[in-house]
């Protein structure tokens, strides 16, 4: 049995004995529920930095997907303030209504061109070559911008505009971290298979 799956069960169990203690029933399934989903969507979906940084070049991977993600969240905002909705109308989706297709559009490209710069001029070394130059900025602002869709998500769903307050101002902490979230898992995966 894996640490991991040692630390689950007992979490659920501690879980479960404090609704007991506090003689709890209604709600405890959701209440255990969320609480794992949590557990599992931070802490499974962030241990892929583990395998990427002992990879081949994984401390310049590591840099490289980080300023991939926030090139790619950075100019999705910048672009969208201005360019937004003057070349469609509509939004990107209802779920976060200010995101825009253009913005969308901004971040993929710059993430390109910031990919690009990334292989010429600081890691020149780093094992990526080819049609995976642009095939991998691609990928990361577009699994970046689902994961910022996705902590959208969760906070619509428990009706909150944060998702914390220690880093305030901007959505909370992990509003800084959702798209780095979703895309080193992709990014270890693709690593391994393709390149």
């Amino acid at each position: 049995m894996s640490m991991c799956t040692m630390v689950l069960i007992l979490g659920m169990f501690i879980l479960m004995f404090i609704r007991i203690y506090q003689n709890k029933v209604k709600g405890s399934s959701s209440y255990i529920g969320y609480t794992m989903l949590g557990i599992l969507y931070v802490s499974f979906l962030f241990s892929h930095i583990v395998p990427i940084k002992y990879m081949l070049n994984g401390s310049q991977w590591l840099m490289t997907i980080q300023i991939l993600v926030w090139i790619s969240d950075t100019f999705a905002y910048l672009v969208g303030v201005k360019f937004g909705r003057k070349l469609f109308s509509r939004g990107l989706c209802e779920i976060s209504p200010k995101k825009s297709i253009e913005g969308s559009l901004g971040s993929i490209i710059f993430t390109v061109i910031t990919m690009l710069l990334i292989k010429r001029f600081l890691f020149k070394d780093l094992n990526i070559f080819g049609i995976h130059l642009f095939i991998v900025p691609i990928l990361v602002a577009m699994i970046g911008q689902i994961g910022d869709l996705a902590e959208s998500v969760f906070k619509r769903e428990f009706g909150v505009k944060d998702s914390g307050k220690i880093l305030g101002g901007h959505g909370g902490i992990l509003d800084r971290y959702d798209s780095l979230i979703w895309v080193f898992p992709f990014m270890y995966y693709y690593i391994n298979i393709f390149l």
